[in-house]
């Protein structure tokens, strides 16, 4: 094997392995260690597992030769891939990889900085493998460049594995906020909504304990069975435990019986304490330890009451309040999310009409003015009670609620209704009813494109991604393009633009 023995040529050919990139710098790498030992073979390797590994240039015979994977059972390469270095200057053996006879043999563990065997670098051949200084040396010099270069290589792997682990996250988080528009009816994309929702996306992969406040009707239990779904417990049991409906002394039974309690059922699943506020101290005073005993069940609890005023009233013991406030999500009511009563009353519209036998065209726009005055003090739930029970009623397919029924859930509605029974408000019952299909001439169309021109303004008119407009309007990229040419919902050029559209137009002119 034809080499160099002086100092010079062998600097000489350990800087040239050294400037190596990209591709070839392994093929580089096997050579140079070659022919400074002047021997018929040498390879480049990285570690499979323990007990193999794989080589990542191999040059025999003066050519490169293709790469292979082999066991280190009975070679002396087994002992360079524990850390030592190994030199056997003349004898007799095989390279079981090769089935080649070998006289003279070398080979160098490649390390990183903590000290841990990446791989090696081997020369052995049919010649004996005597080692000068300086051989030695340019030897070590290329082990380095060989590390750093393997160094680089798994950096990389662990940055594309990172930037695909972050893809899919990036992917299951938008999975999951669009399962939570899908999930149980929630229902809207107010910015109050979706602040709430985006809380729910941060939460639900986790297990730690949720405090759900808000006022009746605002969907709690919706909100707890969304954040189970988007768990990593959606496929083991949601139990609902009422802590209102039962008499205290059957709901401690209820709930601590041992192997039938709720807590016992909900075993590597999802318990939702709902109203946790009427649970009796006594009941309080047992599920303390029971949580704090590590039981594999998710906690989930709801209340429409101000818990903390609770536990300076002495209402509700202050530890389990610590204990239960890990993570608290505060519903919006229905009064700070106008923009959803018309999305909402046509989602009950639809959902009840065939339930009641109805057939549902239109909205007449005086209920659809009211409905959105209205302060809704019994929210979501109340506007769908309200809508079943006028399609009860309707019988016409212009859906219109009667003043008496808005009178029922609220005397502030009686006036409304009575001043536009009456005719007081011209202009709206002089207006055409509201076809739900059809928004671009209806009352819809105005709410709608006021609407998505807020979210679009908010995202500075990105429409696609985890931060554009459709995803935060609940609509796939495509509908709301399509929903923004039917309302004609076009941005304005820029100030730069339309500085150029002037001097064009001048130009021509």
């Amino acid at each position: 094997m034809s080499g160099t023995d002086t100092l010079d040529g062998l600097l000489e050919l350990a800087a040239s392995a050294s400037r190596a990139r990209g591709d070839g710098l392994h093929a580089t790498l096997a050579r140079a260690f070659a022919r400074t030992l002047k021997a018929n073979t040498a390879l480049i390797s990285h570690a499979v597992d323990p007990g193999r590994v794989r080589t990542l240039a191999v040059f025999s015979d003066g050519a490169p030769q293709p790469n292979y994977e082999y066991a280190l059972a009975g070679a002396p390469c087994a002992a360079v891939l524990r850390g030592e270095v190994v030199h056997h200057e003349t004898g007799t053996g095989k390279i079981p990889h090769t089935s080649r006879d070998y006289r003279g043999y070398y080979g160098v563990p490649i390390t990183n900085g903590d000290g841990a065997v990446l791989g090696h670098l081997c020369a052995f051949g049919q010649d004996a493998l005597p080692l000068t200084h300086n051989q030695r040396m340019i030897c070590e010099i290329l082990a380095g460049r060989a590390s750093g270069e393997l160094q680089r290589l798994r950096a990389e792997k662990l940055r594309r594995a990172s930037e695909s682990r972050m893809e899919l996250e990036r992917a299951g988080l938008l999975a999951r906020h669009r399962h939570l528009h899908d999930q149980g009816e929630i229902i809207g994309a107010s910015p109050a909504l979706l602040r709430a929702l985006e809380t729910v996306n941060r939460v639900a992969p986790t297990d730690a304990t949720v405090l759900i406040s808000g006022e009746t009707g605002t969907g709690k239990e919706l909100f707890a069975r969304a954040i189970h779904a988007a768990s990593r417990r959606t496929d083991s049991a949601f139990i609902k435990f009422d802590c209102a409906a039962r008499p205290s002394r059957l709901r401690t039974l209820e709930l601590f019986a041992d192997g039938e309690g709720a807590l016992d059922l909900a075993s590597g699943g999802t318990i939702l304490l709902d109203e946790i506020a009427e649970l009796a101290p006594d009941a309080q005073a047992e599920l303390l330890p029971a949580l704090q005993e590590r039981i594999d069940v998710r906690i989930i609890v709801t209340t429409n009451r101000d818990l903390r005023k609770s536990v300076h009233e002495g209402k509700f013991r202050e530890d389990l309040y610590y204990r239960l406030n890990v993570f608290p999500i505060e519903l919006p009511p229905l009064r700070t999310r106008p923009d959803d009563v018309p999305v909402l009353l046509q989602f009950f519209a639809e959902k009840y009409a065939s339930r009641v036998g109805r057939r549902v065209d239109g909205v007449d726009p005086d209920t659809l003015a009211a409905l959105s005055r209205y302060p809704w003090p019994g929210n979501v739930r109340e506007l769908e009670n309200l809508v079943e029970r006028a399609l009860v009623l309707n019988t016409s397919p212009l859906l219109k609620i009667p003043p008496e029924i808005l009178a029922a859930y609220s005397p502030d509605g009686r006036a409304e209704f009575a001043s536009a029974a009456s005719g007081t408000h011209r202009t709206l019952t002089s207006a055409p009813p509201v076809n739900l299909d059809d928004t671009e001439n209806t009352g819809l169309h105005h709410i709608q494109r006021e609407h998505i021109l807020r979210v679009l303004n908010a995202t500075h008119w990105v429409i696609e991604g985890n931060h554009g407009a459709a995803l935060k309007l609940g609509m796939k990229p495509a509908t709301l393009r399509h929903r923004m040419k039917k309302l004609g919902i076009a941005r304005a050029p820029t100030a730069a633009a339309q500085a150029a559209g002037a001097a064009s137009g001048s130009e021509i002119r």
